[in-house]
This record gives structure tokens, C-alpha cells and sequence, in this order.
């Protein structure tokens, strides 16, 4: 037995120190899958069965050189080593056995938990995918609305250049307004300069205006000759004795036919005979003087009219009648009618007032 343990431990290395069988024989600690315990077990039965041939085979040596008293002492010996051996063997098979069970059920276990963690990872993966897939779908989505936020900002882009090129149309025209502007400014500058000047000279025309229209008003109310070479017309004309004699500015005493006197003469007895002097403009009447011809009594039946108004008759022979307005008379022609059968002669018509005055200005 101390033979068989010193070879052992020759066999395993450290020249026989605190070592025994089981310690030989303990497998190292091996870590794989089943098929890699099962190998290991295979090798292990091999070594025993290796080892056991060996001794039996010095065993066999030894004995071949003793006496059959020793050799059968020895050999009864060598059978109970073997079978302490084989029990140790056995014992050692039954640990290696359930080592390799607890091995199994814990390769077991683990493949379990592998398999679980294997189903989880599919899960995972499954769940991954289809987080894969919407995120696909979203990068899908982002993508196209990306698309379309570029379509839209070229767009923008678009209307951005096209409103900046407005912009520097409206810029340019505004430069061109200003420009304008600033001739209109400076032509208005020169307006109101001129307006200034235009107001200063309408100032100074006012006021010589009011001043003139003071002397005309002035000139105006001044009561003088109207009818002098104004406009006439009778209805009836004797000969030559126009009525424009009534206007000349020429009477006197003698010669008031051929002479240097003439008269306007009818040359007819019927009623109702005219002789008008047109004013020329609307005037205010003060006073009518008919003259008539020297010791002759043809004026008598007749009227004297300032427009409508009557301003006398005459109905007596007189060589100079006055006829003076009551009132204020405002007139543009003066008539002489003759209502008798008679002749309508005058040696001069004078009408005296002020004027002209326009039609508001009549009172």
C-alpha cells in the first residue's frame, strides 16, 4: 500500500508529499457543455483502467521473483488493495457521477435561463423590430415632411426673392418718387416764392382795385350826361330829321330845321309814334330834359319812360322840360311816346344820372 501510494505520487509530480489516491484522482474542475462532461468522464474511466493494467502488470513482475509463501502473502495483500482501490474508484465514479448531474442540472438550468433569455432577446428583437419598423415608418414620415418643408422653403425662397425683387423695384421707385418729390419740393419752393410774389402783387392790385373801385364808385355816383351820341330809334322818320338830332349835343334857338339846329321829326299824325334812346347799360335816372322846338306845340300828348317807369307828360308847350325822378329809377332806355294825333318832334334829349351799375346792384 505505502508502495502504491509512493507511485502515485511519483506519478502526480511532487515526489510523494501529501498525497493520496482520491487526491490523484480528483478530476479539475471543468466548465462546458454535456457532450464536454461526458468526454471528460470517458478519459477519466481510461486512466483507471490504464492505471490498473500497469500495476497488475509490476505486480505480476514482482511476484516472479518470491517464494510461494511471501507471493501468497502478497497477493492476498495486493487483493485487498484492489479492492480498497476499486471501492475508492467507485466512490470516486459515484462523485464523478453526481458532480456530472449537478454539472447537468446546472448546464440544465442554464440552458433554461439561456433559452428564456433567448426567448426574451426574441421578444426584445420582435419588439425591437417593430420599434424598428414605426421608426422606419416615422423616418419615413420625417423624411417626407422633410420633403415637403424643402418644397415649401424653396417656395418660401421663391416668394422671398420675388417679394426682395419687389422690394428693389419699390426701393427704386421710391428713389425715383424721391427725386420727383424733391423737384416737386423745389419747383413748389419756387411756386410758393411766385404765389408769394402773385399774392403781393394781387395785395398791391386789391388795393388798387378797391382804390379804383373806390373812383368808380366815385365816378359812379357823380350825376352827369347819359344820353350824349348814344343809340336812337323812332318808328316814323320825316325825310332826313333822323332822330340821332336828339343826341348831337346841339340846341339853341334858331334855325331848328335847315339850319345849325336840326330836329327829329316824324313826318306822321298817328298815336302811339315812339322815339327811344338806348343808355347802353343800366343806369340810375336823376333827371330827363326834353327840348323842344321854338314856339311850336307838337310835344303836347306826349310821355316820357324810363323803362316802365313814367317820369312825366307833357301838357303844355314848353321849350325845356325837367323831368325828375321820384325815387330811385333804375333804367336802360328812355322812351317819348306821342298818344295824340299829332307830330313827335324834339330839338334834344338829355338824360342825367349816375352809373352803370350791374343787375345785383340795383336797389
Amino acid at each position: 500500500k505505502q508502495w502504491y501510494q509512493r507511485r502515485v505520487a511519483i506519478t502526480a509530480g511532487d515526489g510523494g508529499q501529501n498525497t493520496n489516491i482520491t487526491e490523484f484522482l480528483q478530476p479539475p474542475p471543468t466548465t462546458g457543455t454535456v457532450d464536454a462532461i461526458r468526454n471528460e468522464i470517458s478519459e477519466l474511466k481510461l486512466q483507471v483502467r490504464q492505471e490498473d493494467l500497469n500495476i497488475r502488470e509490476e505486480m505480476y513482475s514482482m511476484l516472479g521473483g518470491m517464494s510461494k509463501e511471501s507471493g501468497s502473502s502478497i497477493q492476498a495483500y495486493m487483493i485487498e488493495t484492489v479492492k480498497e482501490l476499486l471501492g475508492e474508484v467507485k466512490r470516486y465514479q459515484e462523485l464523478t457521477q453526481q458532480l456530472a448531474l449537478e454539472k447537468l442540472d446546472q448546464v440544465q438550468s442554464n440552458q433554461e435561463s439561456a433559452a428564456e433569455s433567448f426567448l426574451e432577446i426574441q421578444s426584445n428583437q420582435a419588439l425591437g423590430l417593430r420599434n424598428h419598423e414605426s421608426a422606419a415608418e416615422k423616418l419615413l414620415e420625417i423624411y417626407s415632411n422633410q420633403a415637403l418643408t424643402l418644397r415649401k422653403l424653396e417656395e418660401a425662397q421663391s416668394r422671398q426673392d420675388a417679394t426682395l425683387d419687389k422690394l428693389l423695384e419699390a426701393q427704386s421707385s421710391q428713389e425715383s418718387t424721391l427725386e420727383a418729390l424733391s423737384t416737386v419740393t423745389a419747383s413748389q419752393e419756387s411756386t410758393a416764392a411766385t404765389l408769394d410774389n402773385i399774392q403781393s402783387t394781387q395785395d398791391s392790385a386789391l388795393e388798387e382795385a378797391t382804390s379804383c373801385s373806390n373812383m368808380i364808385d366815385l365816378m359812379r355816383s357823380e350825376v352827369r350826361l347819359l344820353s350824349l351820341y348814344k343809340l336812337t330809334w323812332q318808328n316814323f322818320t320825316n325825310s332826313y330829321l333822323q332822330s340821332d338830332f336828339v343826341v348831337d349835343g346841339v340846341y339853341n334857338r334858331v334855325n331848328d330845321i335847315n339850319g345849325h339846329n336840326p330836329i327829329s321829326h316824324s313826318g306822321s299824325t298817328l298815336r302811339n309814334q315812339v322815339l327811344i334812346v338806348d343808355l347802353g347799360g343800366l343806369f340810375n335816372i336823376h333827371t330827363v330834359k326834353i327840348w323842344s322846338r321854338i314856339a311850336n306845340t307838337e310835344m303836347i300828348g306826349g310821355f316820357v319812360y324810363a323803362d316802365d317807369t313814367l317820369m312825366g307828360a307833357l301838357t303844355e308847350y314848353k321849350y325845356l322840360y325837367n323831368f325828375r325822378a321820384h325815387g330811385t329809377v333804375f333804367a336802360r332806355k328812355i322812351f317819348l311816346k306821342q298818344s295824340a294825333a299829332n307830330y313827335l318832334t324834339a330839338l334834344e334829349i338829355q338824360v342825367l344820372g349816375s352809373g352803370p351799375y350791374g343787375e345785383k346792384e340795383v336797389y
